[in-house]
């Protein structure tokens, strides 16, 4: 099979649409074909013999089952199914070849879409974002070496008593994803959930977005779902009416999405030391979080009753240590970020990513 591959600027770069030769079922990333009818005859009946193993009244017994073809002909219907799936198998198998020497990744927004790109112009596309990105510091050692060195000072600094480090835990492997709209543009990806302190960052961001959320409402626009945003909007929009006439008002607009890469470690700090001393002034003084379900309580008290308790010194040593300890991995290289903090999207960054 010959696959007439899109080029731009030289090089191929298309989506898995774009290709005439290309199966239906190949234009969704996340369906799945079917086996053979041979195949599928083989695993359905695995599958009903693993699960009457398990069931308690044939295993005291000691029953011996067998499932026979005419057993399986009468909960299935295989003629219907046959052809399609071989033939879908055979097809995705010649043009999973062809493009074997490719990079074939998910689109932004769309991780049902493929695109087809030449290596060059994606390793090209991971210098440019990481490597070669002035918010980002080359650093020359091995990754055992530097999370060896990053435990000792986690533990100097007593931040084993908030959780334990993960001697299994490994830094994130940072990507790009080309964009939805542009697939010659790319959004940078750099995952955290394998950091050896990961566990710790969970809880100390409940504890700050609880801390958040114990402010008055009128002086944040923290929201705790996307469903409140309608609301807020229309209650400032009101505030906003009334005071017009004697203030002037000015607006700022900005990409969420950069937010994470782009502020200064400077501004993360003040504004955590801002949130605490603001609590502190009205004699709080620690955060207790549950950890089985979801609940966050601000004390008085610097023992907590429920859950996991953090001081407000522990967490202003716990985001100083983070943002200390800012790394990735990127194209092979291991990378310290010098401005902002690393993004994830999968909800399990550490403190304020």
């Amino acid at each position: 099979m010959d696959l007439h591959l899109l080029r731009r600027e030289g090089h191929v770069c298309c989506r898995i649409s774009e290709l005439d030769e290309v199966p239906p079922i190949m234009l969704n990333a996340k369906n799945v074909p079917l086996k053979r009818a041979g195949g599928r005859r083989t695993m359905l009946r695995s599958e009903l013999l693993k699960a009457c193993e398990e069931f308690e009244p044939f295993s005291k017994l000691g029953v011996q089952l067998t499932i026979e073809d005419s057993d399986l002909e009468e909960i299935w219907d295989w003629e219907g199914h046959a052809e399609t799936g071989g033939s879908w198998e055979e097809v995705i198998v010649r043009v999973t070849n062809e493009l074997k020497n490719l990079v074939r990744a998910p689109l932004d927004h769309n991780l049902g879409d493929t695109v087809i790109m030449c290596p060059v112009m994606y390793t090209t596309a991971m210098y440019e974002t990481f490597v070669k990105n002035e918010g980002y510091v080359v650093v020359e050692m091995k990754e055992e070496e530097f999370l060896t060195e990053v435990r000792r000072h986690y533990e100097q600094q007593g931040l084993t008593t908030m959780g334990k480090w993960n001697k299994d835990g490994k830094l994130g492997r940072a990507y790009v994803l080309p964009k939805h709209k542009d697939v010659q543009r790319f959004r940078p990806i750099c995952p955290t959930y394998d950091e050896p302190f990961v566990s710790t960052c969970k809880l100390v961001a409940s504890a700050l977005n609880g801390l958040i959320d114990a402010l008055p409402a009128n002086n944040h626009f923290n929201l705790k779902l996307v469903s409140q945003l309608k609301e807020r909007v229309r209650v400032v929009n009101r505030r906003l009416n009334m005071v017009k006439s004697r203030a002037g008002i000015e607006t700022r607009s900005f990409d969420i999405k950069d937010m994470f890469s782009t502020l200064p470690h400077g501004a993360i700090l003040s504004s955590v030391r801002w949130l605490l001393e603001w609590h502190g002034n009205r004699g709080r003084k620690s955060v207790s979080i549950k950890t089985r379900g979801k609940g966050v309580w601000v004390g008085k008290s610097e023992k907590g009753s429920n859950g996991k308790t953090f001081t407000f010194a522990q967490l202003m040593c716990f985001v100083e240590f983070d943002l200390q300890h800012c790394y990735t991995q990127a194209a092979g290289t291991l990378l310290k970020q010098e401005v902002g903090n690393l993004e994830s999207p999968w909800g399990k960054a550490p403190t304020l990513r």
